[in-house]
């Protein structure tokens, strides 16, 4: 197993000898503004006391989307065994352990957004492994309780009892374990992110989905109201140069948000280009930007993409100074 760590020693992704990664970090939460009086964005980090370890379910992913530095670099693919994902995470936990040993006096978020689409798994495992991994973890002094789950999916199948585990899994951490107090308590601690990036075009970005956004989204819905809690929703969103970032299909993607998931929350990150990459970022970003955050109620976007090692952990934009 393999150790890298980003200079500000908040991040740590380790590569396993399986080929698969985890990723640990610390990084504060971002509580960013948006002054249109200066027109600056002027960020606030705001400590949660949470570490967030990022799994990955496979060895590369097959969904292939185009943008993705796993189809860029053409990463070769298998999917991992429960027992290859528990052991991969505790290996990774144990050795940071010895690093950070501040990590027991935090809570811990499970992220299944590494290598590999969560719901290629089926949702009785998932829940199965992130038990595992919590009981774990707080049984051996890794973590002082729970701040949640993270589950980011493109949506590649339906499962039909998809909201009966995740339900399960969302009682046995509000039962079992301390939780974040930062946390609301009527918050589901389960949350599922969306990966957009397209209304009418998401095809030709994720070419091996034969997924149609509007019945995903009517899908989600339908998990949401079976759900006994306020379970969380997130939409992750991205604007590439000529490819999704024209006003119209902006407009489009606002309106339909807004009429029938208006509650939810978007997340814009931002493109971290990798090498051979035909892509990149939009020139017309900060625009785009300023469109959903002015019609929409629940908008956070990234700051940096940062490097390939803190892909995932830019500073999100949570309210605006007028």
């Amino acid at each position: 197993m393999e150790r890298y760590v980003t200079a500000d020693n908040q991040v740590t992704k380790y590569v396993h000898d399986d080929g698969s990664e985890t990723a640990i970090k610390t990084t504060s939460s971002c509580a960013n503004f948006y002054n249109t009086i200066t027109d600056k964005i002027e960020p606030v980090m705001v400590d949660r006391n949470k570490f967030s370890v990022f799994i990955s379910s496979s060895v590369g992913c097959p969904i292939n989307c185009k943008f993705c530095y796993l189809t860029v670099k053409k990463f070769p693919y298998h999917k991992l065994t429960q027992e290859q994902i528990i052991k991969n995470v505790k290996d990774a936990l144990t050795e940071e352990i010895k690093h950070k040993p501040e990590l027991k006096e935090k809570f811990m978020k499970l992220s299944w957004m590494g290598m590999g689409d969560a719901l290629l798994l089926e949702p009785l495992d998932i829940k199965r492994i992130s038990k595992k991994i919590f009981s774990w973890a707080f049984k051996n002094n890794i973590t002082t309780g729970v701040d949640g789950l993270d589950i980011s999916t493109t949506l590649p199948k339906k499962p039909s009892d998809f909201a009966k585990q995740m339900k399960y899994l969302n009682d046995n951490l509000l039962y079992n374990y301390p939780l974040n107090p930062t946390i609301p308590y009527n918050r589901s601690k389960v949350r599922i992110f969306y990966s957009l990036h397209s209304i009418s075009n998401r095809y030709k970005l994720i070419p091996t989905l034969n997924s149609n956004v509007l019945s995903d989204i009517e899908f989600m819905k339908l998990l949401k109201e079976n759900f006994s809690y306020n379970l969380d929703i997130l939409f992750h969103h991205m604007f590439l140069d000529g490819v999704n970032d024209t006003y119209e299909e902006t407009e489009s993607v606002i309106n339909i948000l807004n009429e029938l998931v208006p509650y939810s929350e978007l997340r814009i990150l931002r493109y971290n280009k990798c090498e051979n990459s035909p892509y990149k970022e939009s020139t017309k970003f900060d625009e785009l930007v300023k469109m959903f955050a002015s019609r929409m109620n629940h908008v956070k976007y990234q700051i940096s993409s940062g490097s390939e090692i803190k892909a995932a952990c830019g500073m999100f934009l949570m309210k605006t100074i007028k």
